[in-house]
């Protein structure tokens, strides 16, 4: 049978997300490399944090930046919650936690607040660890003494409230007995609470109400907390009334917090599971506890799973609330003052709240069926308006195909945890696949190829958060089993550093299909593949596979170091020289000589700080006639 006219296949990009479908057009398979300036380069390595460890696994990260510059690194490990320095020992924030419980925090007016599932939630200004909001006053009591300028036979009555004048923060009126005026026109107030649980509350304020003469409380004055009496001699000149939608946290604390505008939102109370309860504006320890109270009632099936800001119109003017239960999800929002929940999915909900993250107002988060994305209030949908996971569902068959090695744990979806790095616009998903239970691969989606590649790592971590080092450069944080935390950034060595302090290779390869024309009646005579990358010395090794059988392959060496050798397979070995840093690019040329129906070739390398720096390739083939009959 006669040979066909030569031609040629282009890659101008390696710019592609993987696929698991059958007839995906992209990269049957990625690991430890991301797309940066169409580059295809080698992930920077994992680094310790921390030099001295803390003997315990750690559950879960979070970091707050106060005003003043400083920055903490917040982990709980067991039953205390450490403030954990690059250097030195970390410091116990919280110590009598429960042993299994996570925290997670958003930061709101230089406070970090906490939420630790059942143990409460709290506030944290780098000096400060206390309870969120506090219970009204509860005590005091009342007497008439001689002199002062009150109205002589009226009745009044007192109120107290606490007061934090670092956070601007006041409790609702503790009110006290009603008590009525004789020729002694002094009220004295005795056993006035000198302490209380929020270590911020510095004063104890005073209101009076004239029942006698009708109206509300108002303000008389304010004492240092710590005085036990005070004489109120005179009508209040003041107008000021206090707050009364100031209410306490509900007992049972919290799971998972947002923030939402100028509020904080949680849920996961440990008796009402299907709340969500929704601070004041700009007090995030005042809850409306009255008939006007922004508690949420969250329809679907269990308990919520997860919530999330995100904004309209790429505005943060306009917030609105995401709930998530495990198979539905629920929007919030009070938009033009109106405020409206709806369901606004039946069947996509969320497994993790530590798989959400919000990116310039749009929510990521992982469900049961794929990775979604909520932007301006609507999932993400195709022209069809049929609702579509991330990357188009090409990597979905995780969720989807049993006795696969790539199938997820399901039973341990409730742990899968995520964290952003903006630098590459990436959204890391900590997976684990099987019956496996260590966290030692993520699904990376990068937002400027959309699509996903797999990182993977020696090191089994737990929790993850985006932070900054002491240098002011953002970083990945991740915590271990050892009590390490590692991070993760472009000022890192392209190597691994496991807890021990041992480097690691990164093994970095990209699998790309090749399926030529449609003609399935035909071979194929695979020629030359010239190969452009980044000049280095470090050589990158091919493997070819004849109609995608990973079981045996032919493999052979690309040298970049000069662009001018060509190699033929099996004749090469690889070059473990050390990666010199430049940005040239070369090309180098293997001749595959191979005939096949389809074909597959891989790109590998698995030497320290080395960068496989793949830019473009070019491959020549022949097109065979079909049998004779």
């Amino acid at each position: 049978m006669s040979l066909q006219r030569r031609a040629t296949a282009i890659i101008k990009k390696f710019n592609l997300g993987i696929s698991y479908k059958v007839a995906g057009e992209k990269l049957y398979d990625a690991q430890n490399v991301y797309n940066n300036e169409d580059i295809t380069e080698t992930r920077f390595g994992v680094a310790i944090f921390n030099d001295t460890s803390i003997a315990a696994p750690f559950l879960s990260l979070s970091y707050f930046k106060g005003d003043d510059g400083t920055r903490y690194r917040l982990a709980k490990s067991g039953t205390t919650l450490w403030n954990v320095p690059a250097t030195g020992a970390a410091t116990a924030v919280k110590t009598l936690l429960s042993s299994t419980t996570k925290h997670r925090a958003v930061t709101l007016n230089n406070r970090h607040i906490i939420a630790i599932e059942g143990d409460g939630l709290f506030s944290y200004n780098g000096t400060v660890f206390t309870q969120l909001g506090q219970d009204v006053p509860g005590s005091g009591s009342l007497s008439i003494v001689a002199g002062g300028s009150l109205i002589a036979t009226n009745t009044y009555q007192v109120a107290l409230t606490f007061y934090a004048s670092t956070t601007g923060f006041e409790t609702n009126a503790g009110e006290l007995s009603q008590i009525a005026t004789t020729a002694n026109r002094t009220i004295r107030i005795s056993s006035i609470p000198t302490t209380a649980d929020n270590a911020l509350i510095d004063y104890v304020r005073i209101y009076l109400k004239d029942i006698t003469g009708g109206g509300s409380y108002l303000y008389i004055t304010e004492i240092a907390l710590g005085t036990a009496t005070y004489d109120i001699t005179a009508p209040a000149t003041s107008t000021q009334t206090p707050p009364t939608t100031n209410g306490p946290v509900v007992a049972g604390g919290g799971k998972y917090i947002t923030g939402y505008g100028k509020r904080i939102a949680y849920s996961g109370n440990g008796t009402y599971k299907s709340d969500v309860f929704i601070s004041e504006e700009f007090v995030p320890d005042g809850f409306d506890n009255t008939d006007t109270s922004k508690t949420l009632s969250i329809e679907g099936q269990g308990p919520v799973t997860g919530i999330a800001c995100g904004t309209f119109n790429d505005s943060v003017l306009d917030p609105y609330l995401v709930i998530f239960k495990k198979t539905s999800c629920s929007l919030f929002s009070e938009i033009g003052g109106s405020a409206r929940l709806v369901l606004l999915d039946p069947h996509i909900g969320c497994v993790s709240h530590d798989t959400i993250r919000v990116i310039n107002g749009i929510i990521y988060f992982m469900s049961e069926n794929g990775w979604y994305r909520i932007y301006n209030g609507m999932l993400t949908k195709d022209d069809e308006k049929n609702v579509v996971s991330l990357a188009n569902g090409e990597i979905d068959d995780i969720f989807s195909r049993t006795g696969w090695s790539k199938e997820l744990n399901r039973a341990q979806f409730s742990n899968f945890f995520s964290c952003v790095y903006s630098t590459h616009k990436q959204y890391w998903t900590f997976v684990v696949e099987g019956s496996d239970t260590d966290f030692k691969k993520a699904y990376v989606y990068e937002r400027e190829i959309r699509g996903f590649r797999a990182f993977t790592f020696d090191t089994a971590f737990t929790c993850a958060t985006e932070a900054e080092d002491d240098s002011g450069n953002q970083i990945v944080l991740l915590g271990d089993t050892s009590g390490r935390l590692f991070k993760y950034s472009i000022n890192n060595d392209l190597h691994d550093v496991d807890a021990a302090g041992s480097s690691a290779p990164i093994e970095a390869f990209i699998i790309l299909p090749f399926r030529l024309e449609d003609d399935i009646n035909s071979t194929y005579n695979y020629r030359d593949l010239t190969v452009r990358g980044l000049e280095s010395d470090n050589s990158v090794t091919l493997k070819v596979f004849s109609n995608f059988d990973q079981s045996s392959n032919e493999t052979g060496t690309y040298d970049f170091s000069t662009g001018t050798t060509g190699f033929i397979l099996d004749s090469s070995a690889l070059d473990i020289d050390s990666f010199g840093g430049e940005r040239s690019i070369t090309r180098s040329t293997i001749d595959i000589n191979k005939t096949a129906d389809t074909i597959m070739i891989g790109f590998y390398q698995d030497i320290l700080d080395a960068n496989i720096g793949l830019v473009s390739a070019q491959l020549q083939y022949n097109k065979n006639g079909g049998p004779n009959r």
